[in-house]
């Protein structure tokens, strides 16, 4: 049956009460400014589907701070990522903020790597010990395309083919092809997205863990 946004918020709000009032039980609490809510909502327009802005379905909830103040969380739209456990994720699947995130990363360490002088074998172990895992962290939780991910890896790639002795215009074929093939031996991000992805879905829904049951129901 259709269930009315202001019967979810109430239902939410009550939901946040007992949460807030079990924190406070056990001596928790909650922080309203490092707290946020979506409500996601559809609309029918022009023959698809659209989530509902924050003013086609208003809604507000309040919880009590640690010196029990009712406070206002605040309310994001649902395309408007927000960062989780290092992650920015939004409900309609989007990874733009994220994205720009991982740009900035290789950006970052391209530029403070290139300011220095260190040999190829220490470059080479430079960009798997640090840059790389901090590339690969989120993947299990986006869905980059091949285009995004070598876009990010560009600046990466600028600095790191020169950097270990190769021309930073060698084949890409081969920048990513295995020792076995003649190639450098470096893993495509996009690949390893994927790899990642279906380790997950083989280990967690035949298993039926709670991320297993989220598998299953998406």
């Amino acid at each position: 049956p259709n269930v009315n946004s202001d019967v979810v918020v109430n239902d939410l709000q009550q939901a946040v009460d007992h949460w807030e009032g079990g924190l406070k039980a056990t001596c928790g609490a909650i922080v309203p400014e490092k707290t946020f809510w979506y409500l996601i909502d559809f609309k029918w327009n022009s023959g698809s589907w659209y989530y509902k802005s924050i003013d086609d379905c208003p809604g507000t909830i309040y919880i009590n701070d640690i010196n029990g103040s009712r406070k206002e969380l605040r309310r994001c739209q649902v395309d408007d990522a927000q960062e989780t456990l290092g992650v920015f994720l939004a409900p309609d699947g989007n990874t733009r903020q994220q994205q720009r995130k991982m740009q900035a990363l290789a950006t970052e360490w391209a530029d403070c790597m290139r300011t220095g002088m260190i040999p190829k074998d220490d470059a080479w172990l430079a960009f798997h010990s640090t840059i790389w895992k901090s590339l690969t962290y989120p993947l299990p939780a986006l869905n980059l395309s091949k285009a995004d991910c070598e876009q990010i890896m560009r600046p990466i790639l600028h600095y790191l083919l020169p950097a270990i002795g190769v021309c930073r215009n060698f084949p890409r074929s081969l920048v990513y092809s295995s020792e076995k093939y003649m190639g450098i031996g470096l893993k495509h991000l996009h690949s390893t997205q994927e790899i990642y992805r279906l380790k997950d879905l083989l280990s967690h829904v035949y298993r039926r863990t709670n991320m297993g049951k989220l598998y299953r129901n998406t």
